[in-house]
């Protein structure tokens, strides 16, 4: 409730709000989701993966200020999700997981950005996504490869910086 009630409330209040709405916005109008462009002419500074999310959710709910800030409401909600299950994966017990979780849900700074449309919490969720499916992988081998999937992610949403989890998993 907290990350979606106020989707509809004001507009994009920040220059990175309005920047990335206007990629996904182009990239419906143009008709290509393969390149980025800003003011009808292609970039090339950013990583897609955000921006093909901002034009999915356009495409479904409009281009509207909602539709901008809902990818990244969307991700806090699944981070929120994924941090009780990486705890619940490393710590035996019922309160580990619960206290993660609100502990996630109660910082400030981490639900004002679930709640712009900026790269920042879908980063989170690919980051806490790669974590929990290396873990779930020293379980079920299966899931590493998964797991290089979610590392995919978060390097098409941040570049350089996606490459943090596999320094962390080695």
């Amino acid at each position: 409730i907290l990350l979606f009630s106020s989707l509809r409330k004001g507009g994009l209040s920040g220059y990175d709000d309005a920047f990335y709405a206007h990629y996904g916005e182009q990239m419906i109008l143009s008709g290509d989701w393969w390149s980025l462009r800003l003011n009808g002419y292609h970039i090339f500074e950013f990583p897609p993966m955000f921006p093909w999310l901002e034009a999915l959710s356009m495409k479904v709910f409009g281009v509207t200020d909602f539709a901008a800030k809902f990818p990244a409401a969307l991700a806090g909600l699944l981070t929120i999700v994924l941090t009780y299950l990486v705890a619940k994966e490393l710590f035996n017990g019922f309160w580990p997981p619960i206290l993660s979780m609100a502990i996630l849900s109660g910082t400030q700074f981490f639900i004002k950005y679930a709640m712009h449309s900026m790269t920042d919490i879908p980063f989170t969720f690919f980051f806490v996504l790669s974590i929990y499916l290396y873990l779930k992988g020293l379980k079920e081998p299966d899931h590493f490869l998964l797991s290089g999937v979610a590392i995919g992610g978060a390097i098409l949403t941040r570049s350089v910086l996606g490459l943090i989890p596999l320094g962390i998993i080695f």
